[in-house]
């Protein structure tokens, strides 16, 4: 009934919490469990985008997605960069917009290559970086299923880029 109001309520209450807000008790809370040998293949690819994001000129982060869970479990660490959430699923999408620093796109086909499609979407967005992180999973459509994160060199063109 009071939209207006409950968004001035949200905005008083994310002012006075958000400076107490750290990524580092997750940062914390996973070096102590890889202590214990206990990190799982998901929490260490959100680490290994957490140390890549504050250690590079990183311009964003793509994370196809079926269910979200991978953009949300990179949220925790509340980077300095967005995530860019890239699902065929309306609902995920819708979920992922009360996630920290995550922007969720829809995308009803899956692109044939990911890398242009990271390309041309954040230049389309004037995103400033040298770097794109690029999460990608086994393919078997399981959530949480993301085991690799790409590195995508914006210096370079995909034109000067040879495979072999």
């Amino acid at each position: 009934e009071y939209p207006r109001e409950t968004v001035e309520v949200m905005v008083a209450i994310a002012r006075e919490t958000e400076p107490y807000c750290s990524s580092n008790r997750v940062v914390d809370h996973l070096q102590t469990d890889e202590m214990m040998e206990e990190v799982d293949t998901n929490n260490l690819v959100s680490m290994s985008i957490y140390v890549a994001a504050h250690n590079h000129k990183t311009a964003a982060v793509i994370a196809p997605t079926l269910s979200g869970r991978t953009a949300r479990m990179i949220s925790r660490f509340r980077l300095p960069i967005w995530t860019i959430a890239v699902s065929p699923n309306w609902s995920s999408c819708q979920e992922l917009q009360f996630s920290y620093g995550v922007y969720p796109v829809y995308q009803e086909k899956r692109p044939d290559d990911w890398e242009r499609f990271a390309r041309d979407w954040l230049a389309g967005k004037n995103l400033e970086g040298e770097l794109a992180l690029l999460t990608q999973g086994t393919g078997t459509g399981a959530t949480g299923a993301s085991n690799q994160v790409g590195f995508i060199d914006l210096s370079t063109p995909l034109s000067d880029i040879v495979m072999w």
